[in-house]
């Protein structure tokens, strides 16, 4: 019997097959995970009506019932030219008011970089798109820079056109400009977003009337999921700027003629006209999260669909409704029972009205009457916001979400008799009401038969970790300008005038996390109290612009330590203890204490072998620490031992084998004979030389620190002596307190040994622009730190006055000390330098030393990541935005008709049989009416059928709005 064997061959293929198979598997899991995948709000912005200019004052308007509608005033059109209280009136608006923002003439378009000229000609759409991206970014916490480059998508809603009519449709081709064309068009609108922030992800503007702004949600949660972009920018804007739009809604009788849309009432008789934009910063959730995102809500699912052939290209079909709902509830994958609330399109049609109730009822289904599905409208409060309807309905459910509680849904008073509210499970929410949300649903249907629906569900709860705020607290303000730097100081000042507690080190976090402008300033305080001091104080001050300069560090040499320096940051400060560690390590019992016992020791500190290596162990982990900030040297200098940290900073040598040279340096020094005595003197070199010469081999230049600061080192009587004679010639002196003579001829003895250890720990060349006070020059590239360097190093003059004048010659105008004192940056200062600031100052506080420190060089351009400084915000909080300093640019919008009113054809459009048939032998009117009554008979039994009516209280002029302009003209003909 013969028994087959799989070959080694056989096993690897299957082997291979299995692993293919496990492949696909996991890659379909991943696909339909990723399809399905929750979408996270982590911002948002808005203007709308009410001054709800931002969601906060969104919140306030919905919150307290607000009714936003108001005369329209005659800065957008004179109403009084257009009005007519008949609707049949030719030309005229039978409506004499609508919910409008505030001001659509301003813009600030040098914050965008955009000429006044092309402002001019920019629909104020566009305009205010900029502003609510901005917006909307600061409130995600994000740095637009981070965004520059990346795959961020734009999906904008947008349908108005009001403002071609100023130029392009004007009827005065003079008009017409360079600008004029990306100004209207459609494409722009979103395409300038990507333009401005350098966005590379998708960009789209869509249209399909009052859905808009949801279908444009929908482009972006599937193009998150589908991982076409990464961050997201979502949303619609519209604006009436054009009384046209509205002649042409009164000729179809869709609004009411207060204005006002009343969802679900009986005095429902059309909606009412709003305007405004919302934007939403969406991320996919995981990502959120990672980034440590504010996470508002999640859009759970959402779905598109259309109407098909119904009856009416504008009017609703039930039977679409239900469909996108069921579809957005499935994408969700949520049972319908999952949904407590419903953020209705409730236009307040007497027909839409019922119609989308009914598709409600049916997806929905009977509950038990404590868990009735939950309508609202935010119409009610602000009107149809048209293409920025859908959005503002999301925002509002995000912020009853945050707030636990649903506002009322205005002007519900009796309840539509056409629906039948005792058969059915929902209820209007009248007043306002807790809510423990689960999640709702947002409906938005289209005049071109567009439905769109987006479900929102509570953002995943978060255990607040006890993070310790950051002390002192940092406030990082900036600017386009001067004037809006004052203004958000302001602002800033008022909000933190109602600060308490937790809310500072949040506000501040949220602070830092912007994008940083030209004009800057920084508050530094312990509190709430303290940040406004701070603040009025620096605002009283004239600004600082930041400029395009190099930061060059500069470390400390001896002489500068004292009792307690760094003992504050070891203790609070984990980057700074780790690069301290690492030094304390090297050390271990080599100084006979624990290195960070030393740093409280002013007796131990006060010799040679201990103050060198705590030097070195401070300077290197304030280098680290402002490295974890963002702030790292353009170039280094140092002076004496300083060198040695400046050497490890730019890359030649690792801190441990530094730190191994600065304590067998350190330790030869203390091991010579005392007796050595050093001083500095005010006066030129030039006029130091000569008292010098007269003690050669006794006596030594140690530094030439400026133009008028010499420091001598040598025996203690030839310095007695040279001092002397100095104070003859009018020079003074001040002898420091030292234990030897550093750079003279004393320090001989010791060379020989240090140049055996510093062969022990061979440095490369340094990989920054490396300023040596050896040479009082830079170090040429490729110039390795030898030992032979090291040893001239110990006993050469300090050029640190040349190294300065180099480091400028260069262009360096930024200086930051490394070390414990301000000495080397009082050098630079007295050198000319424009900014030069110390880490540390004896006296200060060390954070309040390093913030300050940090402060200066941010507000003069230099990179400092304030967010590092800080933990991330526990809690979404309202903090002021971005004051753009609006002026108007506007051109007159109203039509221009060269030949006057007088040629205006009084007859309205369908008094024209001639519009009906293109051909040139168009029928009798008499057989047109004929042919047109059965489609009347048939229209009226569909309407009765979806709304409940009974076919005799069918009026077609009750419903023109419902059933849409083509049926309208065969109802006119029928009639």
């Amino acid at each position: 019997m013969r028994i087959e064997t799989e070959t080694p061959e056989q096993k690897y293929v299957e082997a291979l097959q299995r692993a293919s198979i496990q492949i696909r598997t996991l890659r379909d899991e991943n696909a339909a995970l990723r399809a399905t995948s929750p979408i996270a709000v982590v911002g948002m912005g808005c203007r709308y009506p009410g001054g709800a200019d931002d969601p906060e004052r969104f919140w306030e308007v919905l919150a307290e019932g607000r009714d936003t509608v108001a005369p329209i005033p005659r800065d957008r059109f004179d109403i009084d030219r257009w009005y007519s209280a008949n609707p049949a009136d030719p030309g005229r608006i039978y409506v004499r008011e609508a919910a409008l923002i505030g001001d659509a003439r301003g813009f600030d378009p040098g914050f965008f970089r955009i000429t006044p000229a092309e402002a001019e000609a920019m629909d104020p759409q566009q305009r205010l798109l900029l502003e609510v991206s901005w917006e909307a970014l600061e409130d995600a916490r994000i740095d637009t820079r981070r965004l520059a480059g990346t795959r961020t998508g734009v999906f904008i809603g947008l349908s108005n056109y009001d403002y071609i009519q100023a130029h392009v449709h004007s009827g005065d081709p003079a008009r017409i400009t360079p600008y004029s064309g990306s100004g209207v068009m459609f494409s722009t609108a979103a395409g300038r977003l990507s333009y401005f922030y350098d966005f590379r992800g998708p960009c789209v503007t869509l249209d399909t009337a009052c859905s808009s702004s949801l279908v444009a949600l929908d482009a972006a949660i599937k193009a998150l999921r589908r991982r076409d972009c990464d961050t997201a920018l979502a949303g619609g804007i519209s604006l009436i700027l054009s009384p046209d739009s509205c002649v042409a809604l009164c000729k179809v009788q869709a609004l009411a003629a207060d204005g006002r849309s009343r969802a679900f009432d009986e005095r429902a008789s059309g909606y009412g006209r709003g305007e405004g934009c919302g934007l939403l910063v969406l991320k996919r959730l995981d990502d959120a999260l990672r980034d440590g995102d504010p996470v508002h809500a999640l859009l759970a699912g959402s779905a598109v669909n259309h109407d098909g052939r119904s009856n009416g290209l504008t009017a609703p079909n039930g039977l679409a409704q239900q469909a996108v709902i069921r579809a957005a509830l499935a994408d969700a994958q949520l049972a319908p029972d999952a949904v407590d609330y419903i953020e209705a399109h409730g236009t307040g049609t007497p027909l839409g009205d019922p119609i989308e109730f009914g598709a409600l009822d049916a997806v929905f289904g009977k509950r038990v009457p404590e868990r009735a599905l939950l309508l609202g409208s935010v119409k009610t409060n602000i009107g149809h916001t048209e293409a920025a309807a859908g959005v503002a309905g999301v925002i509002k459910t995000v912020l009853a979400i945050r707030h636990a509680t649903l506002p009322p849904s205005l002007h519900f008073e009796t309840p539509n008799r056409h629906i039948d509210w005792a058969a059915a499970s929902i209820e209007v929410v009248a007043a306002a009401r807790a809510w423990p949300a689960q999640a709702a649903g947002i409906s938005s249907f289209g005049l071109s038969g567009t439905n769109a629906h987006v479900v929102v569900a509570a953002a995943p709860t978060s255990k607040a970790t006890d993070v310790a705020p950051s002390l002192p607290h940092i406030l990082a303000l900036s600017a386009a300008t001067p004037a809006a730097l004052a203004a958000l100081a302001a602002a800033w000042e008022a909000q933190l005038a109602d600060a308490q507690g937790a809310d500072v080190a949040d506000l501040c976090a949220t602070a830092a996390r912007r994008t940083p402008l030209a004009e800057r300033l920084v508050a530094v305080g312990a509190d709430a109290a303290g940040l406004v001091a701070d603040l009025r104080a620096t605002a009283a001050r004239a600004s600082v612009s930041a400029r395009q300069a190099s930061t060059a560090f500069l470390f400390t040499g001896q002489g500068a330590q004292y009792a307690g320096m760094g003992r504050a940051l070891l203790t609070s400060e984990p980057v700074f203890r780790a690069a301290f560690e690492r030094c304390a390590a090297v050390a271990g019992d080599r100084l006979g204490v624990p290195l960070a016992a030393l740093l409280d020791d002013g007796e131990a500190l006060g010799r040679t072998g201990i103050a060198q290596p705590v030097t070195f162990a401070l300077q290197w982990a304030l280098s680290e620490l402002w490295a974890s900030r963002g702030v790292r040297p353009d170039a280094v200098a140092g002076h004496s031992v300083g060198e040695f940290a400046a050497a490890a900073a730019a890359g030649a040598m690792t801190p441990e084998a530094a730190m191994a040279l600065v304590i067998e340096r350190a330790q030869r020094m203390q091991a010579l004979p005392a007796g050595g005595a050093m001083a500095v003197v005010f006066a030129a070199r030039e006029r130091v030389e000569h008292v010098v010469g007269t003690h050669a081999g006794k006596l030594a230049i140690a530094a030439v620190n400026t133009a008028e600061t010499i420091t001598l080192s040598g025996e203690a009587a030839a310095l007695a002596e040279a001092l002397a004679a100095l104070a003859r010639e009018g020079i003074e002196a001040l002898p420091l307190v030292v234990s030897h003579a550093f750079h003279s001829p004393l320090m001989r003895p010791m060379l020989a040994g240090f140049r055996a250890a510093c062969q022990a720990h061979p440095a490369g060349s340094p990989r920054l622009p490396f300023y040596s006070t050896v040479t009082g020059a830079r170090l040429p590239a490729g110039r390795e730190l030898t030992a032979d360097y090291w040893v001239e190093q110990v006993a050469a003059p300090v050029r640190f006055a040349d190294v300065l004048a180099a480091l400028r010659a260069d262009g360096f105008e930024r200086f930051l000390e490394i070390g414990p004192s301000d000495v080397l940056a009082g050098f630079a200062r007295a050198g000319g330098a424009e900014l030069a600031t110390a880490s540390l100052k004896r006296g200060v506080e060390e954070r309040v030393q390093i913030a300050r420190a940090g402060a200066a060089l941010w507000c003069d351009g230099a990179e400092v990541d304030w967010a590092a400084t800080m933990p991330a915000p526990q809690r979404i909080v309202a903090a002021p935005h971005y004051p753009f300093q609006r002026k108007p640019y506007w051109l007159e919008v109203a039509p221009l008709r060269p030949t006057g009113w007088s040629s205006f054809d009084s007859r309205g459009p369908l008094d024209s049989l001639d519009c009906l048939d293109p051909s040139p032998a168009a029928a009798p009117a008499e057989k047109i009416a004929m042919s047109t009554a059965g489609i009347v008979d048939h229209l009226t039994k569909t309407l009765a059928s979806i709304t409940r009516l009974e076919p005799a209280e069918i009026s077609p002029a009750q419903h023109l709005t419902d059933m849409g302009l083509d049926s309208l003209m065969l109802l006119k003909l029928g009639q």
